[in-house]
């Protein structure tokens, strides 16, 4: 391999080097639709898996029960999230492994060099652990039992790690975030040469910088979508187990998804009705992140506001002309 790398020519290798490229991103996009295909299944069995009852008592006290019932359905999402989620793994070590090939034709190391050397083993190990949580098939009746003290005193409540599992395999979207920072314009081979010649440091940060100028609404925009996404659904699981004998006037009804997407929007506007919000620890932790995550994100707004009302030096010239 040495020998044949060191006769081949510069065009060869650069005609390798985009071929590599070119089979990378199709194998990239074929991860990430199987990846989705797994969040689909995953959040398909669940809704048929995990019933959601409200109960109400005669002095108007609500509360929300949840029971597991599996049936052939539910088990046939779960081998189809099973088996997609074990293609993905299995694509995803492939990619590492052209990855490595690619930054060799990228002349960026050495041709002996290894995946250890490269610092690549510990980035792979952690997207397969980020990318096997499922639900997998059998998985049934798997609680974690809860002490709470509520109105009626202490009670033990199942916590179902389905609804956590459902939240936490929405992490999969990192793939969309991962795929532009490696196949824009922005994040390609010849913006890395510019970088390296006027010795800035390319790569994820440069990229997705870049990207917010150029593209200043459809990020901002696209960011606030995928987080009411993905916390409000992820809060909803949080908080849905712990609805226990509340008044009438102080019920939150969990069991609708939208009601999760609603009190999101208006946490990350910083807007808060005060209608829903979190009372476990967990559901704290999200609202409190995600608020966070709205400050950063309206600043963003601020900023493409004052970009779109400021003139250049005609219209200025024009604006004070008229304005005299």
């Amino acid at each position: 391999k040495t020998i044949t790398w060191y006769i081949l020519a510069d065009n060869i290798r650069d005609k390798i080097r985009d071929f590599i490229e070119k089979k990378m991103k199709k194998l990239d996009i074929i991860i990430i639709i199987l990846a989705f295909l797994g969040i689909i299944t995953n959040a398909v069995q669940m809704n048929f898996y995990l019933n959601f009852s409200l109960v109400k008592t005669n002095n108007n006290y609500y509360t929300i029960n949840i029971e597991g019932k599996t049936s052939n359905l539910v088990e046939a999402f779960r081998f189809i999230t099973s088996i997609s989620t074990l293609v993905v793994i299995i694509l995803v070590i492939f990619h590492y492994r052209i990855k490595k090939i690619l930054l060799i034709f990228k002349h960026e190391i050495p041709i002996d060099s290894s995946m250890l050397s490269l610092n690549l083993t510990i980035p792979l190990i952690i997207e397969i652990i980020v990318l096997l949580v499922h639900t997998p098939p059998f998985f049934n009746n798997i609680v974690i039992n809860y002490n709470y003290s509520g109105l009626y005193g202490d009670e033990i409540i199942p916590i179902y790690l389905d609804l956590f599992i459902g939240a936490f395999i929405l992490s999969r979207v990192y793939l969309l975030f991962k795929y532009y920072a490696n196949y824009s314009r922005w994040g390609g081979v010849f913006a890395l040469m510019v970088c390296s010649e006027c010795n800035a440091k390319g790569g994820f940060i440069f990229t997705y910088k870049a990207g917010l100028r150029e593209h200043s609404f459809i990020f901002v925009f696209g960011l606030m979508f995928l987080t009411i996404l993905i916390f409000g659904y992820a809060l909803r699981n949080a908080e849905i187990s712990f609805i226990r004998y509340v008044p009438e006037k102080y019920f939150q009804d969990w069991t609708h998804i939208t009601n999760g997407f609603w009190f999101m929007t208006t946490n990350i506007l910083l807007i808060g009705y005060g209608d829903y919000y979190p009372t476990s620890f967990l559901g704290r932790i999200i609202a409190f992140l995600t608020c966070i995550w709205g400050i950063i994100l309206e600043g963003f707004l601020i900023r493409m506001v004052i970009n779109v009302i400021k003139m250049d030096k005609k219209e200025e010239a024009a604006y004070n002309d008229v304005e005299q």
